[in-house]
């Protein structure tokens, strides 16, 4: 979708974090294919889950393998945004209730990107705990 000449593009698609939820698809070859439907002059991205390192450590986090750590963020989502989505300014998502907020995060030497967590639910689902975040996009599209 294009809104005042801004490129938008949601995918619900997040990698499969436990319970077989609707939408997950299994880490690597799955996402990457996922990842790439992704238009490659998006600005504006909404995802379900973060990208790797962004935003998604979850304390006490189950790990499967012994080699995994507390980041739950897909490595392959992080990969298309550093490498295929040059016009890429904002990515925001939820999914990981603990880690709510903003950062701007170089994603090669000469681009920042937004990243914002905007979940809004605490870890029970049972109650909305945070005030949502608002941002001014036109900001980040200046001439």
């Amino acid at each position: 979708m294009t809104i005042e000449g801004i490129n938008i593009y949601g995918t619900p698609v997040s990698p499969a974090f436990s319970q077989g939820w609707a939408f997950n698809r299994t880490r690597g070859e799955a996402l990457v294919k996922e990842w790439a439907k992704i238009p490659k002059d998006t600005n504006i991205l909404l995802t379900h889950s973060p990208p790797y390192a962004i935003l998604d450590y979850v304390e006490g986090r189950y790990k499967r393998f012994r080699e995994e750590d507390q980041h739950t963020g897909c490595v392959d989502l992080m990969n298309r945004i550093k490498l295929s989505l040059p016009q890429l300014k904002i990515n925001a998502f939820g999914h990981i209730h603990g880690n709510t907020g903003f950062v701007f995060k170089y994603v090669s030497q000469k681009r920042m990107v937004c990243f914002v967590n905007a979940c809004l639910l605490e870890n029970g689902y049972k109650y909305i705990t945070r005030q949502p975040i608002t941002l001014d996009y036109k900001l980040l599209f200046k001439p």
